[in-house]
């Protein structure tokens, strides 16, 4: 399963440093590599995209754009929100998970 996170328009607002972007985006990684590693062999790829909507303004509006691209069958696409990057890593990882647990059941029944 290979993960693909991009969260460049994270850094602008919160003032990152490239450091601290690569961190989250490998806490992004090893979130999704456990809360899906029991869809493994469902998935192909996981790519998600984290961003503030509100760059202008001090208040962060997080927006987590995931699509899950699976080996056999439709692509799964999610959008979550959040009021902080780790709340919105959070979110995306639940919503995505819960997205590929309404696949696999409906696909068992």
């Amino acid at each position: 399963m290979k993960i693909v996170v991009h969260a460049n328009k994270l850094a602008s607002k919160e003032k990152l440093t490239k450091q601290v972007v690569d961190e989250t985006k490998r806490t992004v990684e090893e979130r999704l590599e456990r809360t899906l590693k029991r869809f493994e062999s469902e998935i192909e790829m996981v790519e998600i995209h984290l961003e503030d909507e509100t760059l202008a303004s001090q208040k962060f509006d997080g927006l987590a754009k995931a699509q899950v691209h699976r080996r056999f069958g439709d692509m799964i696409s999610v959008t979550c929100r959040g009021d902080s990057v780790a709340e919105l890593i959070a979110n995306a990882t639940t919503t995505l998970q819960h997205a590929m647990e309404r696949k696999l059941d409906k696909k068992r029944n």
